[in-house]
């Protein structure tokens, strides 16, 4: 007596026959797919799962799992894997519910000096205040975690939008006016040095390597002194003199973009207040630059 099959039998619509055959033949689609094609085709016309592995060069379970799935689920969804469950993610709901609501909330409404989030101070002040919230799987939160949820989210705490309104039309005339009074002020400066220090001594003055001092009012009053004054710019790349401005300007970007302040003593406040915050989370930075080549006399 022949064996006869328990497994159920797939029956295919002359729709999937149609695609499915197409799917076989087809020299674009996936490997996998073309393959499961065939199984069912094949299956779907008698043939046996023992005969279908011979003729395919494969095994028994793999052709079982794809009938499987097509008599449960459909032939073309067999196509393709099924959803799996994957694992069970790290960060609960709640836990990113209450981080998003932190990201709408401004830095300074929770008593830091910031006006709007950075990727970095976002995370470590979620880090520092999860627990107490009960979400302790933001323990460990970085900044890329704190990026892709955003991302998800289509939240953006660390941008603003805003405009320019140019009202004043004497503005590019008082600009002049300012760069002149600032080029007054250091020629002021440097007559009182001159007045301060012996005529015998070269007074050294550093100046930053994008300096706007040097002005014609300023060369003018230096030929009227030669040799008094030397000036040494920093270099213009990598020098450990420019690090200053590498934190104003992370400052600038990071935390006075956004201010909004009542008052001078208001921001002052607030710019010591951030510093202290900065120094709370140092990076070290570890000069490396031909260290080799420097000789201490």
């Amino acid at each position: 007596m022949p064996f006869k099959s328990k497994r159920a039998k797939i029956v295919l619509t002359g729709k999937d026959k149609e695609e499915l055959e197409s799917i076989s033949k087809s020299r674009t689609a996936s490997k996998a797919r073309v393959e499961r094609a065939r199984m069912i085709l094949a299956y779907s016309a008698g043939e046996s799962i023992n005969s279908i592995a011979k003729r395919l060069g494969t095994n028994r379970p793999k052709i079982e799992r794809t009938v499987d799935r097509a008599v449960g689920y459909g032939a073309l969804t067999a196509l393709d894997d099924l959803p799996r469950k994957g694992a069970t993610p790290k960060i609960t709901r709640e836990a990113k519910a209450w981080f998003l609501s932190i990201a709408c909330t401004k830095p300074k409404e929770l008593g830091l000096a910031s006006e709007v989030w950075t990727f970095k101070e976002l995370a470590r002040y979620v880090r520092e205040n999860c627990e107490q919230a009960g979400h302790p799987s933001l323990v460990k939160l970085q900044k890329g975690t704190v990026s892709k949820i955003l991302a998800k989210s289509d939240i953006k705490p660390h941008k603003q939008s805003y405009y320019l309104e140019k009202k004043d039309p004497n503005f590019s005339e008082k600009t002049q006016v300012k760069d002149r009074h600032r080029s007054k002020e250091f020629v002021e400066y440097l007559q009182g040095l001159d007045e301060l220090y012996p005529k015998s001594f070269t007074i050294k003055i550093i100046l930053d390597n994008h300096s706007s001092h040097i002005s014609k009012e300023t060369k003018a009053y230096l030929k009227t002194v030669p040799n008094r004054f030397q000036f040494t710019f920093t270099p213009v790349h990598a020098s450990w003199l420019n690090l200053i401005e590498v934190f104003f300007s992370k400052m600038t970007r990071s935390f006075l973009r956004g201010i909004r302040v009542q008052s001078k003593q208001e921001l002052q406040n607030r710019i010591l207040q951030y510093i202290d915050e900065v120094n709370q989370m140092p990076t070290v930075f570890t000069w490396k630059w031909k260290m080799n080549e420097i000789s201490i006399a």
